[in-house]
């Protein structure tokens, strides 16, 4: 009896490792960099599309064998992070806002959610530049907001139109 609980045990303990060894490489892998790290066509696309801006920090991101180049900056009086390929090319652009810079329908989907109440600690509007289909509405902004609900923080993403997108 008690070798076969040892090799349910054993068995359980192998799987449980070879879980974490598969899944664990899935999840983004970000570096912060020194800007002569950065390759020279992601520094031209924020001279040439960020002008103003003082960068805060740079990194760099690995995912799905993916790299992204992320820069943490202000532009003017816009707190600013933009994610670009190697390449130099705009995939993502986060802003942060106020909240009360939220669209009207986002703040009232927000309010009658269940966590309207909740503190709000971060409110962003995300520009996804990366999608290729017309369908997708490139462009098109999202909203997130980070809220605390009882000691658990959750970001909730929300479309122009106040369409709940997700949580995280």
């Amino acid at each position: 009896m008690r070798s076969v609980t040892l090799k349910i045990c054993r068995r359980t303990l192998v799987a449980a490792g070879m879980t974490l060894f598969l899944v664990a490489p899935v999840a983004a892998k970000e570096t912060v960099i020194k800007e002569a790290e950065v390759p020279k066509p992601v520094t031209e696309t924020l001279v040439r599309q960020y002008p103003a801006a003082k960068v805060d920090k740079f990194e760099l991101e690995e995912e799905h064998g993916k790299r992204l180049y992320e820069a943490t900056f202000r532009d003017g009086n816009r707190d600013i992070e933009v994610k670009l390929t190697p390449q130099g090319e705009l995939v993502e652009e986060e802003e942060m806002i106020a909240e009360k810079d939220l669209p009207e329908a986002v703040r009232k989907s927000f309010a009658g959610s269940k966590y309207g109440k909740s503190k709000i600690s971060k409110v962003e509007r995300v520009v996804d530049l990366a999608k290729k289909d017309k369908k997708d509405k490139k462009d098109q902004p999202t909203f997130d907001i980070k809220v605390t609900d009882g000691g658990k923080t959750v970001e909730l993403r929300y479309d122009a139109t106040g369409k709940l997108l997700g949580t995280e």
